[in-house]
Formats: C-alpha cells, structure tokens, sequence
C-alpha cells in the first residue's frame, strides 16, 4: 500500500508531500502485503484471532494478533526461535476418576493429607485443558504441586533464564484455605537442589480461558543444576477444608527471559522457528532511495534474547551497513543506529519504553543530516554522518534473524525524502 500525502496522515504538519512511499498496516485489515518475504520454516505457531481463540497457524504462515481481552488488532507478531521442553502440554493421556489419570509424563506431589482428582479435559477458548480438583483439610502447610515434567526430562544449566508460563482458572470451589498458587520449577541434579518460584498468583474465576495466561521468569543460581522441572505448586493453610478445581491449559517451559506465543506439544518437546519478514530484489528498491528518507515505526516491544531487538533493519545483508532502530534488552532504550561500510555513523540511545506499550519512532536520513524521534520526544539531531548502500528490509530484526524482536509490529511507513525535524517529531506521537 502507498502512503497518503502527509497531510492526510498527520493534521498539524505544515507542508503536503508529493511523493509517495510505503506503509505497511498491519492493524487495518488489508491484506498482508505480497511484496514481503515472510518465513517461519516447518513450524506451526500460535495466535488469538479476532474472536479471542486460541488457533494454530501454519508454517510460513503470518500472524496477525488480536487482544483476548479487548479483541483489538495488534498486529504482526514476530518472535524468535523458542522451544517448549514440555513434552506433553496438551493433556494427552488424562482421563476423569478418582484419582484418574493426570495426562502422560506430569506428576502430581500430594502433601499435608489433601488429594488431585482428574476431573476432565477438552479445549475452551481454542487452549487444550485439564481440570484437576485439590481437596482434602490440610494437616499442615505443606506443598502440593502438579507437575509437568518428569525429574530428568529437561536438561538445563547455572544461570540460564528459564520462563515457566500455563493457562489457569477456578472452574469449581473456590481458593478458600489455599495459602497461595504459584508458577514455578525445581532445579535439580538428580535430587531436588532449588525452586524458583513466582510471587503467589491471582487466580481468574470468570472471563474467557484465553485470558487466563500467567507466566514466571527466573534465573538459576545453583552451581549443580543440569535438570528443571517445572510445576504449579499450591500451598494450603493448616487446619483448613480445600476443595478447588483449577483448568491447567498448555503449560510451557521455555529457555528465555519471558514468555511467547504458547507451542502445543503431544509427546515430545517442540520448536516454533524464528520468524523471518523482508522486503528485497525490486520489492525493496522500488519504494527506497537510497540517499535520503524518512522510516516511521510503532510496535509493542516484548523482548529479546540478543541485546538489542529490531523494530526493523535496512541493509545490505550484512551488519557492516545497515540503518535501524533497536530497543536495548537491558535498559529498554531505544537506539537508532547508522552503519557505514562498516564504521559506525549514528549509535544514539533514548529514555526507555515500556514492555508492552505503544512505542513509535521516526528516522530521517541524509547525508550529514540525521535525525531520530521516539514518542514525540528528540533523541538524536546528527550533521555528520554518511549513509550506507543496502538492499533490503528486515522487519522485526536487523537482517535476517540478527538482533531479532519479540514484538507486534502496527505500522511501518517509509518516504524516500528526509522530512524536516518538526515533520518527524510529530509522526513519532
């Protein structure tokens, strides 16, 4: 799609365009643009449609996010290669009784003179569940977990990041005499070393099951790890009557400092690739000038495992020329940076965003005139910079899966002249 005159796009801008570019719109509805390269090789992947379900996307496939809450638009989901070491978060294998039967390879640690029953399992809201009733009056404040792996199934390491993430809610009793619930997983070497355990979770009781998703991030800190298993653990209060059934829905482990889209798995763990999106041959040098030009970007930044992740990229296929904007992992700043046969020409940092919220920038280049906005605030004005050759565009990464983001992309517009500063500042709101 082309993008309007500016005018049209921005009221307050004091001039109107006469040259067109791109505009990529990912929330409006059109169709996905045919000029991009989009990969997600002989992977399925996850997304909630615009109902509010769950539902499985195919390979190759992009996914275009909805809000399970509000059921708005947000956008292109990109994210890198991640696995779920839970071999079987589908629930495969459970069958109702008492005690029944938990789905294969989960465990259950009963404690404190309570019991799991396996009620039942099915799908609700598109996210494969099984219920499981704790009830029983406590003895003692003793733990009480399910679990979901076996003790040596999921090799890990020291200080590794790992995030434990499942989808859970009261469908029966209530959490009356439960102490606390929470997300966690056992670092082991053999025998038990540690837990990493999440702060205690508010549990939902109504709405959508796909709403219902909570995750717990942590880092092991024990020398001998070379196990995780992860769990959900209940603790109850001494003396108290239990009696809850809580929907467990595709529990996933992860090696990562935050959860992504869940992977359902059935008998053995699974790997989601990495997302790759680009623009290259005429579909990219139809639209770029290569001397100067203006890149507006909003995306909704979750995370990355490299230092920096991408809203996007423009260069040669490599990193010694490139022109991007980045948010740093750790600070959460964002950066643009201008690369330039290999020298460094532009590497400016602003105030951080916020995981999860709105983020948009606007990058003007020329030579010895650049300039970079972020949410209608200044971070770079530059006059002495040159700008590199490239040939393609890499969208929620630097080029290829380098300095990939996890992230929903709304928009990415481009036009092939360098606006004016005031221009810029207000397309960055």
């Amino acid at each position: 799609m082309l993008k309007p005159a500016l005018r049209e796009v921005m009221p307050g801008l004091t001039r109107t365009l006469t040259h067109w570019g791109l505009n990529l719109n990912f929330v409006d509805g059109s169709a996905f643009d045919s000029r991009i390269t989009f990969t997600r090789l002989l992977s399925n992947a996850t997304r909630t449609n615009a109902s509010g379900l769950l539902e499985v996307v195919a390979a190759d496939t992009p996914r275009i996010d909805y809000d399970p809450v509000t059921l708005a638009c947000k956008g292109l989901l990109i994210e890198e290669g991640r696995t779920n070491s839970i071999s079987n978060n589908t629930a495969v294998g459970a069958v109702a009784g008492t005690p029944g039967t938990l789905p294969t390879s989960w465990q259950k640690a009963e404690a404190a003179s309570l019991t799991f029953n396996v009620v039942g399992s099915g799908i609700d809201s598109g996210v494969d569940y099984v219920d499981i009733r704790l009830s029983g009056t406590a003895s003692a404040s003793s733990t009480n977990a399910i679990q979901f792996s076996q003790n040596s199934q999921i090799s890990a390491g020291n200080g590794q990041a790992w995030t434990n993430s499942a989808y859970l809610k009261i469908v029966a009793g209530s959490t009356s005499g439960v102490n606390s619930i929470k997300l966690a997983w056992e670092e082991r070497s053999g025998a038990f070393l540690a837990s990493q355990a999440s702060p205690a979770l508010t549990i939902a009781t109504t709405g959508s099951f796909s709403t219902c998703r909570q995750s717990h991030s942590a880092t092991n800190a024990n020398a001998s790890t070379t196990f995780v298993k992860p769990i959900v653990q209940f603790t109850p209060i001494s003396g108290q009557v239990i009696d809850m059934t809580i929907r467990i829905g595709l529990p996933q482990m992860e090696l990562g400092a935050f959860a992504t889209s869940p992977i359902p798995t059935t008998t053995t763990s699974l790997t989601r690739s990495a997302e790759l999106a680009s623009m290259t041959g005429t579909n990219f040098s139809s639209w770029y000038n290569q001397t100067e030009g203006t890149f507006v970007a909003t995306s909704y930044y979750q995370g990355s495992s490299g230092a920096y992740g991408y809203s996007y990229g423009a260069s040669n296929g490599t990193s010694s020329n490139l022109i991007g904007a980045s948010i740093n992992n750790s600070t959460l700043a964002n950066r643009l940076v201008v690369i330039d046969g290999g020298a460094s020409q532009v590497n400016a940092s602003s105030g951080a965003t916020t995981i999860g919220a709105k983020n948009t920038t606007s990058c003007g280049y020329k030579l010895n005139d650049t300039a970079f906005y972020q949410n209608n605030a200044l971070v770079l004005a530059d006059t002495a910079c040159t700008i590199p050759t490239v040939s393609q565009l890499s969208i929620g990464a630097s080029g290829g899966s380098q300095n990939m983001a996890c992230c929903h992309i709304t928009s990415l517009s481009y036009w092939p002249v360098k606006l004016s500063n005031t221009e810029l500042q207000l397309l960055s709101r």
